[in-house]
């Protein structure tokens, strides 16, 4: 006489992987929303109370340098084929 197989026997496996893949989606939205919540409260200053970064001072202006003669600079390439 065969014995009667119940439901969760014919499951088992599926229900190991679905777990498992649960607890993965868990883990991974859980460090999702912490990153983000992160993210939001230190990307500004608003929720710190801390002041907002000054801006820059401008940069100061230069006067160009005339140069009257061009300087041309000659190097010399040396082959040393004697290997």
């Amino acid at each position: 006489m065969p014995r009667a197989v119940g439901i969760r026997h014919l499951l088992g496996p599926f229900l190991i992987l679905f777990k498992s893949i649960v607890m993965k989606l868990l883990k991974v939205l859980s460090l999702l929303a912490f990153s983000v919540g992160s993210l939001g409260l230190s990307s500004c200053g608003c929720c710190t109370g801390e002041a907002p970064v000054p801006s820059l001072r401008p940069l100061p202006k230069l006067n160009e340098i005339v140069v009257e003669q061009e300087i041309v600079v000659e190097q010399e390439i040396v082959v040393d084929n004697a290997k």
